[in-house]
């Protein structure tokens, strides 16, 4: 039988630690995640290297490539993801086995060992993802109005960038992200992980820097050719505080077919298939609200004209009872991912400011109606249409 420790105990554990950007959550069930997570990406990154940190994470998995036979005999599951602002490197699987691995996944992790070879080989592959995050019609539209309205690149980078990377930049970028990771969050019914190592603190507090006015030059658009449908993107100002609120507030616009977005422009009027709408995170201090949609070119009017007739009377399109059941929602979201912890670890590194879910009983629907004149003015967003 094991010795099971109780969450009190796993608690006590956790306060001696003397960095508390080691993080140690008990898991509900015998599953358990490993995650490391380095700050900064694409706010390191610079022209010329727009694309680097979704290279490098790539390139960094291969420190690991002899361990994979292993992994599959073991049951582990593995993956990284590379963020606006953090990469993360993850093992998952049974307590027991991601223990047996997690400190030699983590020295792998911070050791520079790119070869020409290596490089050469990880551009191309870079490059066909690349691509194909341009084949859906919407998503090319939100990422090139990004180049147009910020000169900003998304972790998917810019083409000629990653096709010029050299060595050099990779050993350069891998000094400035990779030598230390800022976070390690372990989730685990059995096993904390206190080891004694040195964590990075220049890029815990990374900006993003962006440029206000609008670049109409079309120099670094990627060119995509659809000519049926027409795609709409709308983007707010950055946003600078009350994250929590405007992100819940894109709930009770977007989540479920009953939400206003999509009641009003799919259900009753039949001019969408689907409405995206959420508060995208580009730093702990900025963040931006982005609205899309695909349409037919001759509906693009009236979806325009419903779109800020929603925006304009936030209080004839969210109810009281529509309020209390996306919070109810909210609730229970968390706590599924409460049971599935050890694969979902946003809530651990992510600014309470930002954490809906911590900040949820603070929230009224009389300060929700309020702020969509000062956060949310439909009036300021930045909209872009293609194949008008």
């Amino acid at each position: 039988m094991k010795n099971i420790p109780t969450y009190d105990q796993f608690l006590n554990e956790m306060n001696k630690s003397e960095n508390p950007n080691i993080i140690n959550i008990k898991s509900q069930t015998d599953l358990s995640g490993f995650h490391v997570v380095f700050n900064g990406s694409t706010l390191n990154e610079k022209p010329g290297w727009f694309g680097l940190s979704h290279l490098m994470e790539h390139l960094i998995c291969k420190n690991f490539d002899h361990l994979m036979d292993e992994f599959d005999k073991d049951g582990i599951g593995w993956n990284a993801y590379t963020a606006n602002d953090k990469i993360v490197f993850y093992l998952t699987g049974l307590d027991e086995y991601v223990n047996k691995h997690k400190s030699k996944f983590l020295d792998l992790l911070c050791n520079f060992n790119v070869t020409e070879e290596m490089l050469e080989n990880e551009k191309k592959i870079v490059i066909e993802e690349y691509l194909r995050s341009f084949n859906d019609q919407l998503h090319a539209n939100i990422l090139n109005s990004h180049r147009k309205l910020f000169n900003y690149y998304n972790p998917i980078g810019l083409r000629k960038d990653i096709e010029n990377t050299t060595l050099k930049d990779c050993k350069e970028f891998f000094e400035l992200q990779f030598q230390n990771p800022s976070k390690i969050v372990n989730v685990s019914k059995y096993n904390l992980f206190n080891e004694d190592i040195k964590l990075d603190t220049k890029n815990i507090d990374k900006q993003f820097s962006y440029i206000k006015e609008i670049n109409e030059s079309t120099d670094f658009y990627e060119a995509v050719d659809f000519t049926k449908n027409s795609t709409i993107v709308y983007m707010s100002p950055i946003v600078n505080d009350k994250y929590y609120l405007v992100d819940f507030a894109t709930d009770l616009l977007s989540v479920g077919l009953k939400s206003p977005l999509i009641n009003e422009i799919r259900e009753k009027r039949g001019l969408t298939y689907a409405v995206d709408c959420w508060m995208g995170k580009l730093s702990d201090s900025s963040g931006l609200v982005h609205i899309g949609c695909q349409t037919s070119k001759d509906k693009l009017p009236e979806l325009q004209d419903t779109v800020y007739e929603i925006f304009k009377n936030p209080k004839k399109y969210i109810s009281k009872e529509r309020f209390e059941n996306i919070k109810q929602w909210l609730e229970i979201n968390k706590r599924k991912s409460e049971i599935n912890r050890y694969a979902r670890i946003e809530e651990f590194i992510t600014p309470e400011s930002w954490d809906t879910h911590k900040n949820i009983d603070k929230i009224t629907y009389d300060e929700i109606i309020s702020m969509f004149d000062e956060y949310l003015n439909i009036d300021e967003f930045f909209i872009n249409v293609d194949n008008e």
